[in-house]
């Protein structure tokens, strides 16, 4: 079963009996707060369903969101950026999976994708493989025997114009463009344009020693913008993404 809310999304509304609540306990924002509030309510629900029908320890559960927070209502810290964004605070989701007598509770810090989710709970559920090859990777071993991942690297892919406002961009919360994560530290993002002065757009951070993507270092590591670059053109050849022909040949 693949369950989507509505809820948390704009436009923002919640019960009024939800937002009382929220406003009585200091909420900076209490109809945002109400709609969490909710959706815990909600899923508190499906949760109980399961146990009640004696299915708690045969069914997986994941928990995920599709984007980071609402920049206007909501605190990304310590990250840069938020829903909308190629920034981690974008990029960065909740994603919890819960299989009692299965995965024993812990905290992962390896990069995981949601593309994931369809060989992983294949694996898990005896599905025969696919012939056709898959995006993701199997997670099953990780989640169940704590098993380290293998390292790899994570790209993007947003192709379009966004409403709103960033950091970045005037009238824009972001513009089309793609990102490259190499073993969770090195970040590249190509924007599909140029600066001000006519250069390509990249920008190149270093996660491990600033999360917050504070400083660009893209002019002090030209070789890991070359090799990234190249691993993210191929990738996108490889999915077929569609990019304008003049970035391509940057």
């Amino acid at each position: 079963l693949h369950l989507a809310y509505y809820t948390v999304h704009a436009p923002i509304q919640a019960p009024e009996k939800l937002v009382a609540e929220q406003k009585a306990a200091g909420a900076p924002h209490p109809r945002y707060g109400a709609m969490v509030a909710a959706l815990d309510i909600e899923f508190a629900r499906v949760l109980a369903a399961v146990k009640q029908r004696g299915l708690d320890e045969n069914t997986i559960i994941v928990f995920t969101s599709d984007n980071g927070g609402y920049g206007p209502v909501t605190n990304q810290e310590p990250l840069r950026g938020y829903k909308g964004t190629l920034d981690e605070g974008g990029v960065r989701v909740p994603f919890m999976v819960r299989w009692p007598g299965k995965i024993k509770p812990r905290v992962s810090a390896d990069p995981v994708h949601h593309v994931d989710l369809l060989p992983t709970l294949g694996a898990l559920g005896a599905v025969p493989p696919t012939e056709t090859p898959l995006d993701g990777m199997d997670l099953s071993s990780h989640w169940t025997e704590g098993t380290p991942l293998e390292g790899r690297n994570l790209a993007w892919h947003f192709p379009c114009y966004l409403q709103g406002s960033s950091d970045r961009f005037e009238h824009w919360r972001t513009i089309p463009g793609g990102t490259i994560l190499e073993d969770g530290r090195w970040k590249l993002i190509q924007f599909f344009g140029t600066r001000d002065d006519g250069s390509a757009w990249k920008e190149l951070y270093d996660l491990e020693s600033d999360p917050k993507e504070t400083k660009d270092v893209a002019s002090e590591h030209p070789d890991k913008i070359k090799s990234l670059m190249r691993e993210l053109v191929t990738w996108r050849k490889t999915v077929h993404a569609t990019v304008p022909k003049a970035i391509e040949r940057d």
